[in-house]
Formats: C-alpha cells, sequence, structure tokens
C-alpha cells in the first residue's frame, strides 16, 4: 500500500516467527536479556413515534457501532472482534477453507478411480474445484485489504493527522531507510488502533540488541535492523500501559488458555529462543509461547496484545494470524475496536 494504510509493505521475520518482540534470526542478540527488576519489557429511542422512509432512500449498509465495553472485560472483547470479523475476514476464510476441502476430496476421487469414463469426469470436477479454489484465495487477500480498511476507518483518524503525531514523537536517533520503515509503520499502527497508548510515547531509538518498550519513560527501543514487525509490537505494549483493564483482561486470556496454574520460565517452555532466567509465562495453547509471558501480577503488562497486534501489520500477515487462532485475533480486535467504558 505504499504510505498508505491499504499497501501495507510485507516485512516478515526471515525465519517466520517472532522472538518476543524480535526477528528469530537474531536469536544471538537476544542472550543479552532483561535483568530482574528492570521496567522496560522485551519483546483481540426516545420517541415512540416512527416515520416511515421510502424503502428506496434507505440505505442497506449498517451503522456503525460504538463497541463500547469494559475494558477488563476479555469475553466482551473477543465478542466485539467476533462481530466484526465474522462479517469480514472470517467469511472469505470459511470459503477459502471449504474450497480447499472439495478440491482435496475430489483430488481422492482422481487418485481412487484412475481409468475410465468416471476418471474424466473427476478430472473435470477437480479442474472446476481448483479454480474455484483459486477465486477464494483471491477473494480473501482482497477482503483482507478492505478489512483493514474499514478497521482504521472505524476510529475515523486521518493519515495526517497519525503523521503529525509521529512528529510529535522524538525519533533523531533513527536514520536512514529504518526511518522511513518506522515513521510508515507508527502512521499505520496508529491508525489501526485509533491513537491508543500514543500519548505515552515520547521517544524512539533504534540501537537495541533486543526490541523493548518503557512504561515509564515512554521509550521505544527498536533493533538496528528495523521492520514493520518490531514497529507494531512495541506501540502495541502502550495500549496496556495506557489502559490497565486492557492488561488486566489480557492476564484473563492467558489464564484461561492456560495448561498449567502457576508460571514457569519461558526458556522451559520454549528451548529455541535463549530467554533469561527471569522471563516467565505461563504455557498454554497459543500461536507461540511467548503470548503466555507475564510480568507481574494481574494488571501488570503482558505480551498478549502486542503480539497480536504485530499481525495486523499487512493483510497477509492478518489472514494468517485469524487461520491460526480465531480466539486470539478476535481479542485483539475487540481490544482494538472497544469503547472503554470507565
Amino acid at each position: 500500500m505504499g504510505k498508505k494504510l491499504n499497501d501495507f509493505k510485507e516485512k516478515i521475520c526471515k525465519k517466520g516467527k517472532p522472538c518476543g518482540n524480535s526477528c528469530i534470526s537474531a536469536i544471538k542478540n537476544c542472550l543479552k536479556s532483561k535483568k530482574p527488576g528492570n521496567p522496560s519489557q522485551s519483546t483481540k429511542t426516545g420517541n415512540n413515534s416512527v416515520k416511515k422512509k421510502d424503502p428506496a432512500s434507505q440505505s442497506t449498509k449498517t451503522a456503525p457501532e460504538s463497541y463500547k465495553a469494559d475494558s477488563s472485560d476479555h469475553k466482551a472483547l473477543i465478542d466485539i472482534g467476533k462481530g466484526f470479523s465474522d462479517q469480514t475476514i472470517g467469511k472469505a476464510v470459511k470459503s477459502l477453507d471449504k474450497a480447499i476441502s472439495q478440491k482435496d476430496a475430489a483430488f481422492k476421487n482422481v487418485r481412487i478411480t484412475k481409468k475410465g469414463e468416471a476418471y474424466k469426469q473427476d478430472i473435470k470436477r477437480l479442474v472446476e474445484l481448483d479454480k474455484k479454489a483459486k477465486l477464494a484465495e483471491e477473494n480473501l487477500k482482497s477482503v483482507a485489504e478492505e478489512t483493514m480498511r474499514k478497521i482504521a476507518a472505524h476510529h475515523k483518524i486521518s493519515r495526517k493527522d497519525a503523521e503529525l503525531w509521529v512528529d510529535s514523537v522524538d525519533t533523531r536517533g533513527i536514520t536512514g531507510e529504518n526511518k522511513e520503515i518506522t515513521f510508515d509503520a507508527l502512521v499505520d499502527v496508529y491508525m489501526l488502533t485509533g491513537g491508543q497508548g500514543s500519548p505515552r510515547i515520547k521517544k524512539i531509538t533504534n540501537q537495541a540488541d533486543r526490541a523493548s518498550a518503557n512504561k515509564y519513560t515512554g521509550e521505544i527501543a527498536l533493533e538496528k535492523k528495523v521492520d514493520r514487525q518490531q514497529v507494531f509490537h512495541e506501540y502495541a505494549h502502550f495500549m496496556e500501559f495506557e489502559n490497565r483493564q486492557l492488561a488486566v483482561a489480557s492476564r484473563k486470556f492467558i489464564e484461561d488458555r492456560a495448561t498449567s496454574a502457576e508460571p514457569m520460565k519461558l526458556k522451559d517452555i520454549d528451548n529455541s529462543v535463549p530467554y533469561g532466567d527471569n522471563e516467565m509465562a505461563f504455557p498454554g495453547n497459543f500461536i507461540h509461547p511467548y503470548v503466555g509471558k507475564i510480568y507481574g501480577p494481574s494488571g501488570w503488562s503482558t505480551e498478549v496484545i502486542s503480539m497480536g497486534v504485530e499481525n495486523f501489520r499487512d493483510p497477509k500477515q492478518m489472514s494468517s494470524f485469524y487461520k491460526q487462532d480465531p480466539e486470539h485475533f478476535n481479542f485483539v480486535l475487540g481490544a482494538i475496536l472497544h469503547s472503554p467504558i470507565f
């Protein structure tokens, strides 16, 4: 999408998996983990008289919803996200899954039949279903892009306003290509989230061995090689920093998915990355073990929203996230869309 929200540049981790807030390709840099006690964090009508309207003048579009909810209610946030995704990307994903399932079944028939008129009919059917699956795949791509535009449009924030906010943040320590990537990603994530958490962000640098977000200083420390995943992830931490109730909801989300009543050392759950001894997480059914990471008791920050928002960095990754874990997707989407009730 160039520099517009509907043209996300795909910047995917070289190894295809997150190392907390950074790429697995930077595992060697993860050795420098945070010390205990360091506040820095690494990286879902009052009038009874109603006038009848001329059917021709009525819009077929539904009125935009307010999505008001208790920020600490993780199930309410999931419901908000589900209501939105069911009518957008969810429908497209289900259509694609059905088309692929039908194609796979037809392929099995071809292998069983092998000859004769029935074989010819099976081949014809397989070709038709293959075309149908490709169309469904193209449709998903289009719907994902439109879904991202609709999410951003919900907040009614112009790109100019987003750019003005980015200009207010101290990014003097970022230069060259890193500065352009950071700027574009910040504008997009600001529009996507409605600016949640942005008032707390004061400064961004990019000389860290491992990306982090500091709730006390308002600083984001990116790695020497910046990508969109890092920016989206670290920005999203400030959504929980600004709204403590989102951190409460995230902790509930983790505990609902946890397969243990007590947290464990993250490195004992996932030994593919050299996490520090002080990094604790609940094991559970997550898209990545890092989602279960905690920083203290309920109400303290988590990685649930940040690990989710980083997957909204482009339409393709967002679609993959939805297919992997619809509930986590809907929780994060609900957090993005909801209006807090204080």
